[in-house]
């Protein structure tokens, strides 16, 4: 008997356990989460290579409408405080050079080729150098250049 009343007891535990997980994980509720990174850009969404990544892009993927919410407020800050002060003249110049005329590098921080290519030769190429504070290594951005 009591061999029995031990298994029983061990499979209400273990039931009682599931049961609990189970309800918690209905109420998960996902959300982004939305970082202010520097004083200049409005608080926006930062992905850092962690062992939460894959579940934080998971959760990013189910929002949609929140993603595309910040990219729309990311997109307005650029127009009101980033372009206004740039210029797209080389990449207007060089628009047969572009995989995508819409797509252009600011003047500001374009990369030139230190040897002129293509026919007629050039040394444009549509990237451009991205730095960050707090951060000691340039990104080189280019845009789908053409082969």
């Amino acid at each position: 008997v009591s061999a029995t009343t031990s298994v029983l007891a061990i499979v209400v535990i273990v039931s009682a356990s599931a049961i609990i997980m189970m309800r918690r994980r209905n109420q998960w509720i996902p959300h982004l989460v939305i970082k202010k990174t520097d004083k200049v850009l409005p608080a926006h969404m930062v992905f850092t290579n962690s062992e939460t990544l894959s579940n934080e892009l998971d959760t990013a993927a189910l929002l949609q409408e929140g993603v595309m919410e910040e990219f729309e407020k990311l997109e307005e800050f650029v127009k009101q405080k980033i372009e206004p002060g740039e210029t797209c003249e080389e990449g207007l110049k060089n628009l047969l050079r572009n995989r995508y005329k819409d797509i252009l590098p600011y003047d500001s921080n374009l990369v030139t080729l230190s040897s002129p290519t293509g026919s007629p030769k050039s040394s444009y190429i549509n990237a451009s150098w991205v730095n960050f504070d707090d951060f000691s290594q340039s990104i080189l951005a280019v845009q789908a250049p053409k082969a």
